[in-house]
């Protein structure tokens, strides 16, 4: 059994029958492992952590897309190319970028930062 997975840990100790026996230690092996085995697996995204990160994440990955947005727009604006992949810091290092977004062509302009 490669896979891991999460458990419910309240099933798995309300499954040993801690009034006949005094510790768990006194379990053989194999029924621990057969009571973990039964457990039931718990979904990770049911759990209200998990339900909360991935609120903040499609709120942050929003926020973001807004700013490069709004970075972009100001650039074209302004004929700037602050935060494109292909301007070098004092020049655009693509000779085709340079041509299609000066000449009016395309917009070549690609947010130089994280996906």
């Amino acid at each position: 059994m490669n896979e891991r997975r999460l458990i419910d840990a309240d099933v798995l100790y309300e499954s040993w029958d801690f009034g006949t026996k005094n510790d768990v230690y006194e379990y053989h092996p194999s029924d621990v492992l057969d009571s973990i085995i039964d457990c039931p697996t718990v979904d990770p995204e049911t759990l209200p952590i998990v339900k909360e990160l991935r609120e903040k994440l499609a709120n942050v990955t929003a926020e973001k897309e807004a700013a490069v947005n709004c970075l972009h727009a100001c650039c074209r604006e302004n004929g700037l190319c602050y935060g494109c992949k292909h301007w070098d810091g004092s020049e655009c290092a693509d000779t085709e970028a340079t041509y299609f977004c000066e000449e009016g062509g395309s917009d070549m302009w690609e947010w130089n930062g994280e996906k």
